[in-house]
């Protein structure tokens, strides 16, 4: 698999604004759903592990996986307040057998080309009340990306996402504001989705 990020790899975290609307990304997430320090999570598409230091302090241990090689070169470079694991994988084509208390992604979902399969993956993916929280954009003109990266989808239409998690049989399904990226080219706002996956009774 061609890693489409290995020439923006070590320049990724240089930008003091992409630092930034991560760290409000995350505040996003921690304010959509509960996070503690018994928590065991994966952060799906960590790339170079903005998201996963950020969330670090609030949980016991983060999974990072991402597909890229040197994202995930620039991730095992740091340090954080928290165990974390990396590991190397698409779940789309290869699901993981564990369970985790909660599943988080930041500007991810919009590389996924089949979103309802990965969220039937994400669903099998989590221990009974465990939460999702996904943050990405809403629907953009195609100005938003500058280089390759596999985008398959020009932002996302949360009532689209809305519609698949119900159909995968996540409940308590909420859609927040988050952060408005500011780009040389324009404005672009992001949305958080947060659902549940039921208790067993």
């Amino acid at each position: 698999m061609v890693d489409k990020f290995a020439n923006s790899a070590k320049e990724y975290d240089n930008k003091v604004k992409q630092q930034r609307n991560v760290a409000d990304m995350a505040k996003s997430i921690v304010e959509a759903i509960k996070l503690d320090k018994s928590h065991e999570i994966l952060d799906f598409g960590a790339g170079s592990g903005l998201l996963t230091k950020e969330l670090s302090p609030y949980v016991k241990k983060i999974t990072a996986v991402d597909i890229s090689p040197s994202m995930l070169e620039i991730l095992a470079s740091k340090s954080f307040d928290c165990e974390v694991e990396l590991l190397e994988r698409d779940l789309v084509a290869k699901p993981l057998e564990k369970q985790f208390d909660a599943i988080v992604s930041s500007m991810t979902l919009h590389h996924i080309s089949d979103i309802p399969h990965l969220l039937k993956h994400f669903f099998d993916a989590l221990h009974s009340g465990g939460r999702i929280a996904l943050c990405d954009l809403y629907p953009e003109d195609g100005s938003f990306h500058s280089a390759d990266t596999g985008v398959a989808h020009l932002g996302l239409d949360p009532n689209e996402l809305v519609k698949f998690l119900e159909s995968v049989g996540f409940c308590d399904i909420k859609v927040t504001d988050s952060v408005i990226i500011n780009k040389q080219q324009g404005q672009y706002p992001t949305f958080v989705v947060s659902a549940e996956k039921l208790k067993e009774s």
